[in-house]
């Protein structure tokens, strides 16, 4: 052991030996040191607060277009009414259109922080809200995959003998424990005009009540119950439910001229139970055949001369084990509500039916189960075998509505933006230098969702810097026959722009709104681009934004967010000189040798605390570090928890 550890030892001291001579050189002379090699691209944080996810939702409709909103939160609201509300003033991340049939795939920015999307429709058929995952830069839904699961969910019928129901009613078959009848026909092929109108007409927004748009359809003079002058087949067709309630919906037939008796009419469950779309075994277009008993049993045609009146138990299903509860009569919210006013509470109006003119063989049916007078806690319609089976003039007709237009498919984001204007060199990074707000409203077209038009609001809101920093913004996806028209709205205007208000010499539209943030503070610009039909998703605010470092000494010196290309008029002569890291060749843009940046993006906020003078980013935003440490993955939200 002793003699293998001498030698080691002297191979070790020969090797030293030979180093340092070969260090030195053969006559002693020392090698020049090589430079240290650049930080590779990869070793920079590209300080992003956005992520693009690929968003794919098909509501498996046909020749039905319907727009949708991706939210960060559940849109809506139960007031304690049981309605199922959208919360008002609340903003979505995205809006688009689906096509005809009813799909929509592509990619979506979105803040980075957002790690669950509430997938929201207003439109009739959807499923909403849904609440997503994001997994692997992705959310799907499928509506009918996830109808099936619920369906799967609800197969077990119990037989109907089992079930506890008011002697009074009777029934068109059974059901399960959750309300999914087992006499349920396949879904309805409901042409779309009808659910545009239905969704318009006995709207859920507050100043479009149906009681406020058309107060006649209230009057005395128009009936709700359905006369028939034909012998027909009619079918229900559950179309929406806007109550939180577990609503039994039927009806019930007498003789035409005559007036209906609670006492003497037989009441006959349709649908055991009715609710909100998220708790549903009953989905939009599921339907059934109404029969007509005629005293001793069931009839497949409703005879001529008939007329058949609709009712809602409120809240009178039982989901714990598929009961029907006793119904309500008197003034009780939960009193069972009835076509015919002369069965409710002081002859009250519960129900608003009208009539298809372009078809006559559909009736559209609105029930108002509290008192809101919307008439879409549950609406519905009947499609009648018959063509001109309904006795004329008897109830009003529907009103054709409008179908969505490109005037709907309208999204607006927001946010702030923070600079610091001493690039190169390296500022006191408080990021206050500049501080400029933004709002963007973006018109889309339908179905495949290319952009019309924008209109960009900045103002900008604070400056902590010394010089005169001038402002503006660059197209970069787009060209300039992308461009149709700009119009700028402000206090005053750069002197770097031309007529057409963008600058010349540059290979992407440039928009310069200001030369000196210190004349503008807190006043607004206005831009507005009409746009030859962009991809939605080479326009996304706030563009590529930068500031002009002291426009009195020249044009050139731009500050960008990280990794964002300069302009053709930046000063090339800048990169990698005081504090900045830039590798154009490798673009790799603005942020500092220690991996800082120069400007950064605030999505989806308003009204961002103006940082403290002089107090590094850092200190003043306790999250920030450990954001940039991780690239992005811990504390995504930093900017919104400031250190107080």
């Amino acid at each position: 052991m002793k003699d293998l550890t001498k030698c080691v030892l002297i191979t070790a001291t020969l090797f030293v030996l030979y180093s340092c001579m070969d260090k030195n050189g053969l006559n002693g002379a020392p090698e020049p040191t090589p430079e240290p090699e650049k930080p590779s691209v990869e070793d920079y944080f590209d300080f992003n607060t956005m992520q693009t996810i690929k968003v794919n939702i098909d509501y498996g409709f046909n020749d039905y277009l319907v727009l949708f909103e991706l939210f960060d939160e559940n849109p809506t609201e139960e007031p304690e009414d049981g309605s199922i509300i959208k919360k008002e003033n609340i903003k979505g991340l995205f809006k688009a259109s689906t096509d005809k049939s009813g799909r929509f795939s592509g990619n979506v920015t979105i803040p980075a922080r957002t790690e669950k999307i509430w997938l929201y429709s207003d439109y009739l058929g959807t499923v909403s809200p849904i609440e997503l995952t994001i997994k692997d830069k992705s959310i799907s839904f499928n509506q009918n995959d996830y109808i099936a699961s619920h369906r799967d969910r609800t197969r077990a019928v119990t037989p109907v003998n089992e079930f506890k129901y008011p002697d009074e009613y009777k029934i068109l078959g059974d059901w399960s424990e959750s309300g999914k009848p087992t006499y349920l026909l396949p879904k309805a092929n409901t042409p779309d005009y009808i659910l545009y109108n239905i969704k318009e007409t006995y709207s859920t927004i507050k100043n479009k009540y149906i009681s406020i748009v058309h107060p006649e359809f209230l009057e005395n003079n128009f009936s709700s119950d359905i006369i028939l002058s034909k012998a027909t087949k009619i079918k229900l067709v559950f179309v929406n439910s806007g109550a939180g309630y577990k609503n039994v919906v039927g009806y019930y037939t007498y003789p035409k001229n005559e007036t209906p008796e609670e006492n003497k009419i037989t009441k006959i469950i349709a649908f055991p139970n009715i609710t909100r779309t998220d708790q549903a075994s009953i989905f939009s277009r599921d339907q059934v055949e109404l029969k007509y008993w005629d005293g001793t049993q069931f009839q497949d045609e409703f005879p001529a001369g008939v007329t058949i009146g609709f009712f809602l138990q409120p809240n009178g299903f039982s989901n714990n084990n598929g009961t029907i509860e006793n119904p309500v009569k008197g003034n009780a919210w939960n009193a069972t509500k009835y076509s015919s006013p002369n069965l409710n509470y002081q002859g009250e109006k519960r129900t608003i039916a009208l009539l298809d003119a372009i078809s006559t063989q559909m009736v559209t049916i609105g029930f108002e189960d509290g008192k809101d007078n919307n008439f879409s806690d549950a609406t519905f319609y009947l499609d009648i075998e018959q063509k001109d089976a309904v006795e004329k003039n008897t109830i009003p007709d529907l009103p054709d509505e409008n179908a969505p237009t490109p005037d709907d498919n309208v999204q607006t984001t927001f946010g702030t933006l923070t600079y610091e204007d001493k690039w190169p060199e390296e500022g006191d990074y408080d990021m206050n230098d500049v501080m400029i707000d933004y709002e963007s409203t973006i018109y889309k077209t339908l179905e495949t969702n290319k952009i019309t038009k924008i209109i960009d609001k900045f103002t900008p809101r604070h400056n902590g810097g010394i010089y005169n920093n001038g402002f503006g913004y660059q197209l970069t996806n787009i060209t300039y026959t992308d461009v149709k028209s700009i119009t700028i709205e402000g206090p005053e205007r750069s002197t770097f722009i031309g007529n057409d208000n963008m600058e010349s010499g540059q290979t992407y539209p440039t928009v310069l709104l200001f030369d000196n943030i210190k004349n503008v503070i807190g006043k607004t610009y206005t831009v507005t681009i009409e746009i030859a039909n962009a991809d939605y998703n080479k326009l996304i605010p706030p563009y590529n934004p930068f500031i002009i470092c002291s426009t009195d000494q020249g044009r050139g010196k731009e500050v960008h967010l990280v990794n964002y290309p300069p302009t053709d008029k930046a000063d090339n002569n800048l990169w990698s000189t005081g504090e900045d890291a830039s590798q154009p060749e490798h673009n790799l843009f603005y942020v500092s040798n220690d991996n800082m940046p120069f400007a950064i993006h605030l999505p989806d906020v308003k009204d961002f605390p103006v940082p403290a003078e002089k107090v590094r980013i850092t200190t003043a935003y306790p999250g920030f570090a450990e954001w940039v440490r991780s690239s992005g993955a811990q504390n995504k939200d930093w900017y919104l928890h400031k250190n107080e």
